[in-house]
């Protein structure tokens, strides 16, 4: 289990121990949002101080600092194949990452509003964006353009996740 917070630590945990394994320093303000890749090799985490970093799960330490967000990072998300990570922020963006690289492929822009939470399809190629605009897009990951508005919502979205069932 990984985790992160006001601290500005991220905290990884065995599970059936409860005993903490590692801790890991390098935001400068409170972390919003943790994931790992797929492959447990890599974990990002963003927060406050407007950064997404990449953690290497093997060595424990800080990979790569990513930075493009001009407000506090919301989410981070991996593809289903560990490849790009997707980042949104109260910057009303979501900047896509190569995760070797650390190199900005796309800046999904459009957004009234805070971004709130993103996810990636089955494939990668496409990814949900949730916002506090009340709406929810669909954008092609290769291309940065905007496939779809979902409206329906009353208020604002606060999360989203593909349903990989193809539905």
């Amino acid at each position: 289990i990984v985790s992160g917070g006001v601290s500005r630590d991220i905290d990884v945990w065995n599970v059936s121990t409860g005993r903490l394994l590692k801790k890991m320093r390098g935001h400068t303000d409170a972390i919003l949002t943790v994931a790992c890749s797929p492959q447990g090799t890599v974990i990002a985490s963003g927060g406050l101080d407007k950064k997404v970093i990449l953690w290497s799960m093997i060595t424990w330490e800080k990979a790569v600092e990513l930075e493009g967000h001009d407000d506090y990072i919301r989410d981070v998300k991996f593809s289903p194949d560990g490849k790009l990570l997707c980042s949104t922020s109260w910057d009303r963006n979501v900047i896509i990452w190569e995760v070797s690289t650390g190199r900005r492929l796309q800046t999904l822009s459009g957004h009234k509003n805070i971004v709130t939470s993103a996810d990636f399809n089955e494939d990668g190629t496409q990814v949900v964006t949730a916002c506090r605009d009340n709406q929810v897009r669909v954008w092609d990951v290769e291309t940065g353009e905007l496939l779809k508005t979902l409206k329906g919502h009353t208020d604002e979205v606060w999360d989203v996740e593909w349903s990989h069932n193809s539905r």
